[in-house]
């Protein structure tokens, strides 16, 4: 894949429609300054999806949009078309080219176009998201990304690694994963508050569930007694009632056969009645089988349908799975054939391999042998040539000396005195250079102790940096403790006022009342739970005291409290129990109840302990007046002896004396109830001002420690600055002063060989006379000698000659051999990887093809299955339709047999009227009777009524719940009893069980909700381990490969040298800082920041191309990243981006000559006027060419 062409109109300054077309290899931009050559960078990262206004160079998105110039108005849409060859397919579409296209208008509106179709944002993202273009890769490369490297530290700079070694979105699934931690450990703290809250209630709730049940079953046997003494009172009013029966009996004999022909008379009229409602009842019947047949017929017709549908379906994927089988039995096939094949091709080309080997042993032994014979006679003309040299040099200098020793004499003679000359001046040359050179070592020692004491500062300054840094760590560890005190602190409060606001742990009729909208809620007050306030050291006593009342809600008056009920009965929510100020009675203490209030360890009443609006009072009386409240139990038991155990006693451990000597207690409840969650509300609003007071103040000094940190940590940068200066000055001086010692050691040398060349002139002229009488008959020998060794060096040349044009055949031979048998490896190599392919893909078909039978066989199963169904549904719908013949006849049969019941029926009526006259007459005879029974029935009907109402019983019912064996007088003992006990016991909260229960059920939910809670947590844990193990060994193969990169990219680059990427800490991978450390040819490994621009910018450049091996992309875009280097490495850098642009394509938008002479095209971007950029293209190969 790659750029093919480039298309803008209305962006930044190509107000017109400008075309741009990319050929494989290195397109260059260029142009002057502000022409508009980085407008196209942009317009390409634009339209690939970039979001970020800050890398396009503006402050808003409509800034993209051409402004306007001086002679032309503004444009209101951008647009930008970017057309990739697909021809690879690398692009996930099945298109040979892509075309991707962005507009926006200067409403703010955006649409994306890919291959002229709308689409969105997100499909833009997708479609780049696997081919090296998407967000972080490293297709575009600019100045400002040279600057962000070199000016980053170390920890800002990983981020360019982590986008490199795709670990972005781990991070964001850590963050995501942290944040539902953080949520979890929030819900956890929440549910554990409510699951204490409700289980600080669960022991007080059941206390009163225990007094409600006590009370509840003394109430049930008191309501038995006064059930039965009204039970006898209405037995005796039934005897009185049968003698005033037989009184009247005489008269009403005279009724009795009026009464008799009258009951035979309605006994035949309701048979009549019976009998028509029969035949009305059996036409009923009749016409609701009917219709129930009808509906079922339809049942089955529709039924029927989807049995048919279903079929037609299965025909369908029947057919579908045949072709697919046949499709898949022939790619089977085709895969077989092509395995045979390639199989014979492997065997075949691994004979012609190992022939090739062969082939290849027998031309090295043949090679090398030829190349120890070629080197013997080389070593055995050398040694011909050496000899003869030797005597030829002997026979000239012999032949000169022999004819020029006089003029050699003279010669000698001038030399002698040009030495004198010569030797002077030398002497005066070194004694220069010997004072040049110490001058320059002593200005080196000067520099090395100004060196020695800048280092000395510069270790002073990072101590103190450390020691800073040490107590900014600790002021800060203090500061993030206090903070996180401060949060957990917040949250709990958070947590306990929405727990209140919410009324949490409160029952549902309370929390319907107190979330009510009407008229009557004004009226009330709220829940004393949250109206009474104590002291912290009384809360679990009037807990205690309070029990279940902690939930009574106090209202201004009955009216008001019977809204609210009959409130709760519409919504249907729940109950609740109302103290109305109006009817409430307060409770006090009266005669030894009193006294017991003054024992030892009473602390005091409970109602004064609590403290609330005086309008209250007299709720708190009535709940708490006739309670008192002890140190300890053995002080709360001697006082109730002294009440004769008539009050009730509360201990400040919540440890229970009742009225009537009942004791409770054991273990103080855990966690915090409702009057506690109020007092810790309290307190916890007062610790969160004193913490927030404390971190304002710390953060101040915080401030004032970081404020040193940076002023130390500018002094160690100037220190570092001028040490770097130092350094630059000491290898300058190095180099002076190594250059002086050359120069003075050259001219020593100069005048040791002066010297040593006047000495041998004056030891050669006295040896002339004698050598000339040696030399003559010398010579004669000498070129005997001479000619003799000439002929045999000749004949020894021939014969290596002959040797080498042997062993150049020999290579040639080798060089085949090794290239066949390369080739044959790499072709076998290949077609053994398409056999494991091929296998692969014929195992994977075979398993389709097994599958596509697996699901033919259900297929036709299923259809045989409908079709049993179809016939079925068809015979029972049938069967329906025949049982309806015949209905007409049967309807008028009934309406027949209807009409003479109906006759029959007028004359019966007619003659029970005439018999109820004849019974009026006599009635009035015994009216007088009746009325004395009329009185009694009276009171009977009382009687009954009060069952009815206040018993909810029948008078049977009555008589079988009645006590048989118990005399009146013991029951009415019984019921004084009673009602004394009930009075004793006090106020009862009567929903204290189904309270109870209700806590109980959302204790055991929360508890189950609890577990849910610590397992998400857990596993979240496990989930945030994994990632980070995960992002760590990413990080590391990523950093590994790059670091290789890098040193590869820097050594081409500088042309020699070392560079290398170091993790600062090891121990802490995904959050260490990563430092860059190169060393140039011929300088030492150190720090990037102590070389000069340009050879870090160029190192930067080598890092960025080792980000791009690491990560390629088609095409790659690099803006002006050339700027800071000299001549020489531009050179450099246009000799690696030529053999990257060999694997890549690459668009260079640039200035430097260099750069462009590496470009196989030449686009010129220039601004012909004010505002309105141009384009130029010049292909340089066409240009050549011409």
């Amino acid at each position: 894949m790659r750029l093919k062409s480039f298309e803008a109109h209305g962006f930044k300054s190509f107000a017109d429609r400008v075309s741009l077309d990319f050929e494989p290899g290195i397109t260059a931009i260029v142009g002057p300054n502000g022409s508009g050559k980085s407008n196209i960078s942009d317009a390409i990262r634009w339209v690939m999806g970039e979001q970020s206004i800050k890398y396009l160079r503006g402050t808003k998105m409509e800034d993209v949009i051409f402004a306007g110039s001086s002679v032309r108005r503004a444009m209101g849409m951008a647009e930008v078309t970017l057309l990739f060859d697909n021809s690879d397919h690398e692009l996930p579409l099945d298109f040979d080219q892509v075309s991707l296209c962005r507009r926006v208008y200067r409403s703010g509106e955006s649409e994306y176009f890919i291959n002229k179709k709308n689409c969105r944002l997100k499909d833009v993202l997708a479609l780049l998201a696997d081919t090296g273009l998407g967000r972080g890769s490293m297709s575009i490369i600019g100045q400002n990304k040279i600057d962000e490297i070199l000016n980053s530290r170390p920890e800002d700079r990983r981020s360019i690694f982590e986008e490199a070694a795709g670990i972005a979105k781990y991070r964001m699934r850590k963050k995501e994963a942290l944040r539902k931690l953080e949520e979890t450990g929030a819900n956890l703290l929440r549910i554990r508050d409510i699951r204490t809250e409700i289980q600080g209630q669960l022991e007080p709730l059941g206390e009163a569930a225990a007094k409600a049940h006590a009370y509840k079953e003394k109430a049930a046997q008191l309501k038995l007694v006064r059930l039965t003494l009204l039970f006898r009172t209405l037995e005796k009013i039934d005897q009185e009632k049968a003698q005033l029966t037989e009184l009247c009996a005489a008269r009403e004999q005279e009724l009795l056969s009026l009464q008799a022909q009258q009951k035979q008379v309605k006994t035949e009229l309701q048979e009549l009645n019976q009998k028509i409602q029969e035949k009305e009842d059996a036409y009923s019947q009749y016409q609701e089988e009917i219709l129930a047949k009808e509906r079922e017929i339809a049942s089955y017709g529709r039924q029927l349908a989807v049995y048919q549908e279903r079929l037609e379906q299965g025909k369908n994927r029947l057919e579908q799975l045949a072709k697919a089988k046949s499709r898949l039995e022939g790619e089977l096939e085709i895969s077989q054939r092509n395995l045979l094949t390639v199989t014979e091709e492997y065997d075949r080309l691994e004979g012609a391999e190992a022939r090739a080997q062969k082939k290849l042993a027998v031309a090295g032994e043949e090679k090398n042998r030829l190349s120890q014979e070629v080197q013997d006679a080389q070593d055995k003309l050398k040694t011909y040539q050496d000899k003869a040299f030797d005597s030829m040099r002997e026979l000239v200098m012999a032949r000169n000396t022999l004819t020029g020793i006089c003029q050699e004499q003279d010669r000698l003679h001038r030399q002698q005195e040009q030495s004198k000359e010569k030797l002077a001046a030398g002497e005066a040359q070194v004694a220069e250079a010997q004072q040049a050179a110490q001058a320059a070592q002593e200005e080196l020692q000067g520099l090395a102790d100004r060196l020695t004491s800048l280092e000395k500062q510069k270790k002073t300054l990072e101590e103190e940096l450390l020691a800073a840094a040490e107590d900014y760590r600790k002021e800060h560890e203090l500061v993030e403790a206090n903070r996180r005190s401060l949060n957990q602190k917040k949250a709990r409060l958070q947590v306990l006022s929405n727990m209140e606001r919410e009324h949490e742990g409160f029952i549902k009729g309370v929390k319907t009342v107190l979330g009510a909208k009407a008229p009557w809620r004004d009226q009330v007050y709220g829940v004393t739970a949250e109206l009474f306030h104590v002291e912290d050291q009384y809360v679990t006593a009037l807990e205690t005291a309070l029990g279940g009342a902690l939930q009574n809600i106090i209202t201004q008056d009955a009216q008001s409290a019977r809204d609210a009920i009959g409130y709760l009965k519409r919504q249907q929510g729940g109950r609740a129990t109302f103290l109305p100020l109006d009817t409430i009675r307060p409770r006090s203490l009266y005669g030894k109840e009193k006294e017991a209030a003054q024992a030892k360890g009473i602390v005091g009443v409970a109602a004064d302990l609590v403290t609330c609006d005086e309008k209250l009072r007299p709720a708190v009386q009535f709940l708490l007046g006739t309670v008192l409240v002890a140190e300890n139990l053995d002080d709360a038991l001697a006082a109730a002896r002294k009440a004769d155990m008539r009050v009730r006693i509360v201990t400040l451990d919540g440890d229970v004396i009742s009225a009537g000597g009942s004791m409770s207690g054991g273990q103080k409840q855990q966690g915090k109830s409702f009057l506690a969650r109020r007092q810790e509300i309290v307190h916890l609003t007062e610790e969160v001002q004193g913490l927030e007071k404390l971190l304002q103040q710390q953060e101040k000094e915080l401030d004032a420690i970081t404020q040193k940190g940076k002023e130390q940590r500018q002094a160690q940068d100037d220190c570092l600055a001028e040490l770097q200066k130092l350094a630059v000055r000491r290898a300058g001086l190095e180099t002076q002063a190594e250059q002086k010692q050359k120069e003075r050691q050259e001219k020593q040398e100069a005048l040791e060989l002066l010297r040593e060349e006047k000495r041998s002139q004056t030891a050669e002229f006295l040896k002339l006379v004698e050598q000339r009488k040696q030399l003559e008959p010398q010579v004669a020998a000498m070129e005997q000698a001479d000619a003799r060794e000439k002929s045999e060096s000749q004949e020894l040349e021939a014969q290596l000659g002959k040797q080498r044009q042997d062993l150049e055949q020999a290579s040639g031979r080798y060089q085949d051999a090794l290239v066949e048998a390369s080739g044959l490896k790499t072709q076998l190599e290949a077609l053994n990887q398409r056999i494991q392919t091929m296998d692969s893909y014929e195992e994977k078909t075979q398993q389709e093809l097994s599958d596509n039978e697996a699901q033919q066989a259900k297929q036709v199963q299923s259809q045989k299955d409908s079709e049993a169904a179809c016939q079925k549904l068809a015979a029972q719908a049938e069967a329906l339709k025949a049982t309806l013949t015949g209905t007409e006849d049967a309807k008028a049969q009934f309406l027949t047999e209807r009409e003479a019941l109906a006759q029959e029926k007028t004359g019966t009526e007619e003659k029970l009227a005439k018999l109820a006259g004849q019974e009026e007459g006599v009635r009035q005879k015994i009216r007088s009777v009746e009325m004395e029974q009329v009185r009694k029935a009276t009171e009977q009907s009382h009687c009954l009524q009060q069952l009815q109402e206040t018993y909810q019983v029948t008078e049977e019912e009555a008589r079988n719940k009645s006590l048989k064996d118990v005399e009146t007088g013991d029951l009415h003992r019984q019921e004084n009893q009673l009602s004394g006990d009930l009075e004793a016991m006090g106020a009862v909260n009567l929903t204290a069980e189904e309270e109870y229960q209700t806590a109980k059920e959302r204790y055991d939910f929360l508890n189950r909700q609890y577990e849910d809670m610590t397992a998400a947590k857990e596993q979240l844990e496990t989930v945030i381990a994994s990632i980070n193990s995960d992002m760590a060994r990413r990080f590391r193969e990523a950093f590994a490969k790059i670091n290789s990169y890098f040193a590869e990219c820097y050594e081409q680059l500088f042309g020699g040298g070392k560079a290398r990427l170091r993790i600062l800490d090891e121990n802490h991978i995904l959050e260490s800082g990563i430092d860059i450390e190169v060393q140039p040819p011929g300088k030492k490994m150190r720090n990037l920041s102590l070389f000069s621009g340009g050879e870090r910018a160029l190192t930067v450049i080598a890092l960025l191309f080792a980000l791009l091996k690491y990560q390629p992309a088609p095409f790659v875009i690099l803006d002006e990243i050339d700027a800071p280097l000299d001549e020489t490495n531009i050179s450099r850098f246009a000799r690696f981006l030529r053999e990257y642009g060999e694997k890549t394509q690459f668009i260079v938008i640039t200035h430097r000559k260099g750069t462009m002479e590496a470009a196989d095209v030449l686009h010129g971007v220039t601004m012909e006027q004010s505002g309105i950029s141009r384009i130029l293209s010049v292909k340089l190969s066409e240009v050549a060419e011409a």
